[in-house]
């Protein structure tokens, strides 16, 4: 999504642009809202409210929104419409920026029918797109884009050079060009890049253009292997932003260069700028940014046989690429209340259209009483049809949010997978046993492993699942487990009389991952293997209590191991496990509660842990 920032102040008809911060920005936000309070011209506080707005925007958005927002509702106070249109339109930028489509469509579709500004016009056609790019509806932000580019195009043309249509014109052009990247368009990607870059140089319109678009032709040049041109705009692009001191500018140029570095086989070059995106990139949130140069340093340790320092950027790329697709996941459920909110839009015209037909046929028929009958027949058959479609409309709204439920749902359920190195190990287990040409055990072993993924695979699925299921999987664990360690592990599950595992349900994949924990941290170490013992029983008539018992070495000791793997592992599934407890909680209105007890023997020394679930019922 082109980033750059375009706040429009409409003043007695005069339209100019601001794109991103100027260096004195701080300093001139400070001094403005010192100065509020004294302001007692209700026009030049919305003046100084809309910049202090823009002030605010690189660092605290809740601040900026409020400022905007403020100067919104004065200027509506005072009845100023240049002032209320500058106003809407900064304001709707900010929505779409800080994560509000839905908010920013409506404002810069309402500017639109308030004003006849064709600059003002074009200017939220454009920023709508931005919108829609940055929900991946690429169709849609092509649409908007290009009506604010052809109007800004026309008017440069003309010879109009005013700060809007100057940077209108280059800024949609790069817009456009940046859309058909993303869509790996090439031909028409380097068309409107190649547009936009003279226009930067040429009318030296905005400071964020003079990094970004460089940026943009060298990651064009990088996809078609033109490596030579490829490094002379990527050099550009860091050299604008480093003098113009934006961050953001600095670390995608850099990351962007150390791709150059690893396809020109220039490895040491590729390692510095790659230290250098990697730590910036991190601070300011570019995930994608910290996915590439991690990916790449991973990849330079492994070649000089650092395997700790390649794990370690390995962890930092599955991290960056586990909130890349928690990103993805968000941008569907936005996409989803786009859908809602259209559905709703159209529901509310149909009403409305109906009623005015409705008005319209009862004047006629009071007018035309020979034809009574006939027009009472005909608006009782146009009512019934109108009735209908509402009727499918409603159904499709609650279809709607019923899937933006469903997002919501599986988006907690797809964090509750089986540890990966879980199925790596019993995949080898597998081949083990298969090359000592032991086939009874492997075809055994096999088929409990593809017994026990399915099973995850379906109560991943459901939001409950009855006991006796999470049991069966628990049970096929913890046997593919036992059969790994040649059998030095035994488990036992008890189940209290009477208690029926197939009516009560349970969240599922909620006790693997303690279970997981009692074998790898508790009875992994011990020579001599151990026990894990699984008690279920009720407390009340409205508690379920699960107790995970390990006669293993203790949470201390196992910590003294310092063994790196497992640290990560036992931390990221106790912390997802947490999560969902919290998520279950929250969603269900219970009180499912978690507490884990270090077990002694009379001298005081370790002797496994105890972990218990109270879950409602």
């Amino acid at each position: 999504m082109a980033k750059y920032i375009w706040i429009i102040i409409l003043f007695g008809g005069h339209v100019e642009f601001g794109f991103s911060q100027p260096k004195s920005a701080i300093k001139e936000r400070d001094s403005l809202m010192a100065l509020l309070s004294t302001l007692t011209n209700d026009t030049l506080r919305v003046d100084a409210l809309s910049t202090v707005s823009q002030a605010w925007m690189g660092s605290d958005p809740i601040q900026s929104l409020k400022y905007m927002e403020e100067a919104l509702a004065l200027a509506k106070k005072i009845n100023s419409k240049p002032h209320i249109v500058g106003a809407m339109i900064s304001l709707g930028y900010r929505y779409s920026v800080f994560g509000e489509p839905v908010k920013a469509i409506k404002v810069l579709q309402e500017v639109k029918r308030m004003t006849n500004n064709s600059n003002a016009i074009a200017v939220s056609n454009t920023f709508i797109g931005l919108v829609f790019q940055s929900q991946n509806d690429f169709e849609n932000a092509l649409k908007y884009e290009f009506l604010g580019y052809n109007h800004h195009k026309a008017e440069y043309l003309k010879g109009n050079r005013i700060p809007v249509v100057k940077e209108g014109y280059t800024g949609t052009t790069m817009g456009i060009g940046e859309i058909y990247l993303l869509m790996e368009r090439m031909d028409s990607a380097f068309h409107f890049l190649q547009e936009s870059y003279p226009l930067m140089k040429e009318e030296k319109t905005n400071r964020y253009f003079a990094h970004h678009i460089p940026l943009l032709l060298g990651q064009a040049h990088l996809k078609n292997k033109d490596l030579g041109l490829a490094f002379t705009y990527l050099h550009e692009a860091l050299q604008s932003a480093n003098n113009l001191e934006d961050g953001v500018g600095i670390c995608e140029s850099q990351g962007a260069l150390a791709q150059y570095y690893d396809l020109t086989q220039r490895s040491d070059s590729m390692r510095f700028y790659a230290l250098l995106a990697l730590p910036r990139a991190q601070k300011l949130k570019r995930y994608e940014t910290v996915s590439t140069t991690s990916a790449l340093l991973k990849k330079w340790y492994q070649h000089q046989d650092n395997l700790i320092q390649a794990l370690y950027y390995n962890d930092i790329a599955i991290v960056a690429n586990d909130s890349l697709r928690n990103s993805g996941k968000i941008k569907q459920a936005q996409q989803l209340i786009f859908q809602e909110d259209q559905y709703q839009q159209n529901l509310e015209a149909e009403k409305t259209a109906n009623r005015n037909r409705l008005m319209f046929y009862g004047l006629i028929a009071g007018l035309c009483l020979l034809g009574l009958l006939a027009w009472v027949l005909y608006l009782n058959f146009k009512r019934k049809q109108k009735e209908n479609l509402l009727l499918s409309n409603e159904m499709k709204f609650q279809e709607t949010a019923f899937n933006a439920k469903l997002v919501e749902t599986e988006m907690t359920a797809l964090r509750a997978q089986m540890n990966p190195h879980f199925i790596f190990n019993c995949l080898n287990s597998i081949k083990l046993h298969t090359l000592e040409n032991n086939p009874i055990v492997a075809s055994d072993y096999l088929t409990k492993f593809s017994k026990l993924i399915r099973l995850v695979l379906e109560n991943s699925r459901s939001e409950k699942v009855t006991l006796a299921n999470e049991l069966d999987m628990l049970q096929l664990y913890m046997e593919m487990e036992a059969m790994r360690f040649k059998d030095k592990m035994q488990f036992k599950i008890n189940i209290e009389e009477d208690l029926d595992t197939h009516f009560i349900e349970i969240p599922p994949l909620l006790l693997q991952p303690y279970i997981e924990n009692a074998i790898w941290h508790g009875l992994m170490h011990k020579e001599e293997g151990g026990n894990v013992i699984l008690d279920i029983e009720t407390k009340g008539e409205q508690m379920l209590r699960i107790t995970i018992t390990d006669d293993g070495i203790g949470r201390k000791a196992a910590a003294a191991l310092k063994s790196k793997t497992a640290t990560n592992n036992k931390s990221f599934g106790l912390k997802m496990t947490s999560e969902r407890i919290g998520l279950i909680n929250q969603l269900y209105k219970s009180d499912t509660q978690v507490q884990i007890e270090d077990l002694t023997d009379a001298e005081g020394n370790p002797k496994g842990t105890k972990v218990t679930l109270e879950i409602p019922i």
